[in-house]
């Protein structure tokens, strides 16, 4: 008895196509139909929660009737709308939201009610997830590589998680340029994550991920102090205020909170650095010492950790 060879084919009640299926290109051609509001309206939501940290429908994984209503449905229809109208393309989209007025507003200030802040009177306070913080540590020193593109990197893990690992499952790209890549290309393996990613909630590479949680522990707080990447940073930016500064103590707060943050350093924080260097100063007579405790300290801020 000959078997019936099945032909591929799609849920009537989810409308069908008008021919039959033969690939997955069919499948992503049907999805992908201008007409489909359901597709266009799920990405959009996504977008936007990229940008602002939470999604205009806060289930962006199951977008439906038995789904709570989004917050803005007018705002979402309309970037839903913007999508085909820019031929598709999610740059323009991106460009979109962060031209817009709500994404270059500040974060809340103190007394905002949540009511008035979920509905956008504010930016809400993003913190940095792992792969930006890392990328973030490297920027500031100047040791980013840019290049995009090409296989991904081996980052050296930590000596008590490669001593778990077989020898070639533990060995880290040679090539130092290579281990300065932005983080998109640090090869990622499920069993042997690295503990900046896995410490600040990267999310299990075994099952999808519509949001990422957001999580405040201890040993975030550790691994920011004491950990090889952050203590190699902060020494080498140490060296650089120094190069540029010399002994100035004012200097070194400006040039260290200017890489950091990204503006001046007032004089309260100028007043602040000189205090600090002039204590660690007296307990370890190393001065470069002292202005890598200073960097170190910067690296640990709210105002690092966190894009306001």
């Amino acid at each position: 008895m000959s078997a019936r060879v099945i032909q591929p084919g799609y849920p009537r009640i989810a409308g069908g196509l008008d021919q039959p299926a033969g690939d997955r290109a069919a499948l992503a051609r049907w999805i992908t139909r201008a007409d489909n509001a359901l597709f266009l309206r799920a990405t959009a939501n996504r977008v936007w929660q990229q940008h602002f940290g939470r999604a205009i429908a806060p289930t962006p994984a199951d977008l439906g009737r038995q789904s709570p209503p989004p917050t803005h449905p007018e705002l979402l229809d309309w970037l839903a709308a913007e999508l085909p109208r820019q031929g598709w393309s999610l740059k323009r989209l991106h460009k979109a939201i962060v031209l817009s007025q709500t994404f270059r507003q500040a974060t809340p200030p103190p007394g905002m009610s949540g009511e008035a802040i979920g509905l956008y009177a504010a930016m809400p306070r993003k913190r940095l997830t792992g792969e930006m913080l890392r990328d973030s540590l490297l920027v500031i020193t100047g040791q980013l590589n840019a290049r995009a593109g090409g296989p991904g990197a081996r980052l050296p893990l930590p000596a008590e998680i490669s001593g778990t690992l077989l020898k070639k499952q533990a060995e880290a790209t040679v090539d130092e340029s290579e281990l300065r890549r932005r983080s998109i290309y640090a090869f990622a393996r499920r069993n042997a994550r690295h503990p900046i990613f896995d410490l600040f909630d990267r999310p299990d590479a075994l099952v999808t991920c519509s949001r990422r949680e957001t999580s405040t522990t201890a040993p975030q707080a550790l691994l920011l102090m004491n950990s090889e990447l952050t203590q190699g940073i902060a020494s080498t930016l140490a060296g650089q205020a120094l190069a540029a500064c010399g002994s100035d103590m004012g200097a070194i707060a400006d040039f260290a909170v200017r890489r950091c943050f990204s503006r001046a350093a007032s004089a309260a924080e100028r007043d602040a650095a000189r205090q600090f260097l002039d204590g660690q100063t007296a307990l370890a007579p190393a001065f470069q010492d002292a202005v890598a405790d200073y960097c170190l300290a910067l690296i640990n801020s709210n105002e690092f950790v966190h894009v306001d």
